[in-house]
């Protein structure tokens, strides 16, 4: 059966408590084979993720804690003779793709007898977290930084959660829950660290397949912690390795200008941008050392990969052609449009759009 290791070490996941990182060697934790995802699973619409629960490893023997995550639409149109889909993510319970995650990372919260939590986010993921805490009874303390969207700010405090505002840089608000840590029996359900949501985040790639009845052409997502790209990755690896789509798609990462550490990498010519002058307007990806960074590495190795900085200016013009489109997202979201308007190369059809949070958290 599937099971969490320490990508480091290779111990196991403990079975009762839930440290963030590897207690033996500080290592992060991962799945030990690809999800098994198959063809029955595909076989009818389901209603939330959970139609997928038998590729969820040991999260699947739990009860579920969901709030209808998942089954978002998959608007398609084409445009200049391409065939383009905009997957809307903003559908979802809180307002954004986190809700996939959350649902089995809760799961597993309450499985465990735990009734208290912490979590950091730059705003999507804490209000999500805060809001399936409050649905499932579990108090929660959420550190954001202060210059997150007033929008999401409000869907964290309106909860039952605490929240606590942060000065300074995204990275700041992570060391300043780190710093509150009393003990290790506190529990910090990170969502860039703990695994559990990463088979939740890969129902988006089942959902494509079963909408498109084959595999895209093309994926494009925005990178910020890399759990949402390598989540993707995970799907559409385990769709191919069960022999349910004929080919794999070509996937695409987008980061911010000045937060853009997996561009770098692949293309080194960007590498003395790393360091914003500006801060991204995108700010569901202020991240600077990616948390998945060595697996979205390894993957990479067997898909066609490629990664993208978009600057600020680029993104005014991609979030305003998105509105008067009828796409009403945040500005994170278009980082993926800003990367499809910018790229020169011709892509694989057709072109899916992972629009990621509502344009009402902006």
């Amino acid at each position: 059966m599937l099971q969490i290791r320490c990508t480091s070490c290779h111990s196991a996941y403990p079975e009762s408590s839930m440290p963030y990182r590897c207690p033996r060697c500080g290592g992060i934790y991962d799945y030990d084979g690809p999800f098994p995802i198959q063809r029955a699973d595909l076989a009818n619409p389901g209603t939330s993720i959970w139609q997928y629960k038998n590729s969820f490893g040991p999260s699947s023997q739990h009860a579920a804690v969901s709030m209808g995550e998942g089954k978002t639409p998959l608007l398609m149109r084409t445009l200049n003779g391409q065939s383009l889909g905009f997957k809307m993510e903003s559908s979802n319970p809180t307002g954004s793709y986190k809700d996939r995650g959350t649902s089995l990372l809760l799961t597993e919260l309450k499985s465990r007898n735990i009734s208290f939590a912490v979590e950091d986010s730059s705003g999507n993921a804490g209000a999500s977290f805060a809001t399936y805490c409050s649905w499932s009874g579990i108090d929660c303390k959420i550190f954001v930084p202060e210059s997150a969207s007033g929008a999401k700010l409000a869907q964290i405090s309106r909860s039952n959660a605490e929240l606590i505002t942060v000065p300074g840089a995204r990275a700041n608000a992570t060391q300043a829950l780190l710093n509150s840590l009393q003990s290790d029996s506190v529990v910090y359900a990170s969502h860039a660290y703990q695994p559990f949501s990463l088979p939740g985040i890969a129902t988006i790639a089942y959902e494509l397949v079963q909408e498109l009845g084959a595999a895209p052409g093309t994926v494009i997502a925005p990178v910020g912690h890399g759990g949402l790209f390598l989540g993707l990755m995970r799907g559409f690896t385990a769709l191919y390795e069960g022999k349910l789509i004929q080919q794999m798609p070509a996937m695409i990462g987008v980061q911010g200008l000045g937060f853009h550490p997996l561009v770098a990498h692949f293309h080194p010519e960007m590498s003395t941008a790393c360091e914003p002058a500006i801060e991204s307007l995108a700010e569901g990806v202020r991240i600077q050392e990616p948390a998945r960074f060595e697996q979205i590495l390894a993957m990479s190795k067997i898909m066609n990969c490629d990664f993208v900085a978009c600057s600020n200016p680029e993104l005014e013009n991609a979030i305003s052609e998105l509105w008067k489109m009828g796409i009403y997202v945040e500005m994170t979201s278009a980082l993926v449009w800003a990367a499809f308007r910018k790229s020169l190369k011709k892509l694989p059809e057709p072109i899916i759009f992972i629009l990621t949070g509502s344009g009402l958290k902006y």
